[in-house]
């Protein structure tokens, strides 16, 4: 039988450098102005936001699986609030406009989507480098909701929420910040970064990995876990006393305990590092 035994950061190896704390803040705050938005897309042609509300529903599944981020946040409210930025890509500001009146945003049944003209039509014919469309999205929603964001090309912000989270994008990064609940996340092409409060998990666990990507989880000084950490192609790196139940594989696998344990937070990546530091 193997004891536990005691470890620190100096143990592990570290891949990559330690970025510093103001370089996990998000690309852009929650709730900017309509024109805000839309210089942010300083590529485009046109850009306007839509917004819808829907009520009495604590489920939601964001399908932003073309072109576009996803920035959920929960809310002390029972209906969820919607806002889509539309851009569009075309030779002229009135094609882009014709190409933006074909975008139709739908939440029926509390899935949010955007539908617009494919590549093969006639709007499109002739073009080669620019032309196009893409639809990111602001949703609030209930704290306790049952959240799905699937995404293509953009990566996923989700905050406050402490309800069901199941987030998946293939080139975009992956954040979630004070959640809690039974949180699963997964990035192809993107890393992932995690920020947790509070004195232990509340709710199932977490579930993150990512395949092409670093890792990085967040946690308060005095916080309490089971942790399991995995890095194919890179190394750990735990800022936290801990107790291993176990052996370190390598030092790309590791699990083990943070203070008195609590619920499981599960963090992987294939080609990329993972840091477990304080918040």
């Amino acid at each position: 039988m193997i004891r536990p035994l005691c470890i620190t950061a100096a143990l592990l190896l570290v891949a990559g450098t330690v970025l510093p704390a103001q370089s996990r803040n998000r690309d852009r705050d929650f709730g900017q102005s309509d024109d805000a938005w839309c210089r942010d897309a300083r590529d485009a042609d046109f850009c306007e936001v839509r917004e819808e509300t829907l009520n009495n529903t604590s489920t939601i599944d964001v399908d932003a699986r073309g072109n576009g981020g996803v920035f959920v946040r929960g809310w002390d409210r029972n209906d969820v609030h919607v806002r889509a930025r539309v851009i569009t890509y075309a030779r002229n500001d009135g094609d882009a406009r014709d190409i933006a009146r074909e975008i139709r945003l739908t939440t029926q049944g509390g899935v949010v989507r955007a539908d617009g003209p494919s590549r093969n039509r006639d709007i499109f014919r002739g073009w080669r480098d620019r032309h196009g469309w893409a639809v990111s999205y602001e949703v609030q929603v209930p704290r306790n909701a049952r959240v799905t964001v699937d995404a293509t090309n953009g990566g996923i912000i989700v905050e406050n929420v402490r309800g069901t989270i199941d987030a998946e994008t293939t080139n975009g990064g992956l954040m979630l910040s004070d959640v809690a609940g039974n949180v699963r996340g997964r990035a192809t092409n993107g890393g992932v970064t995690i920020e947790v409060a509070g004195a232990r998990w509340q709710g199932t666990g977490l579930d993150v990995s990512t395949t092409n990507g670093g890792v990085r989880l967040f946690l308060p000084r005095d916080y309490s876990a089971d942790l399991e950490a995995h890095a194919t192609n890179g190394g750990i790196s735990v800022d936290f006393p801990m107790t291993v139940q176990g052996l370190i594989n390598n030092r790309r696998e590791i699990r083990g305990t943070i203070g008195s344990g609590g619920p499981p937070l599960r963090v992987a990546t294939t080609n990329g590092g993972v840091q477990i530091r304080r918040r």
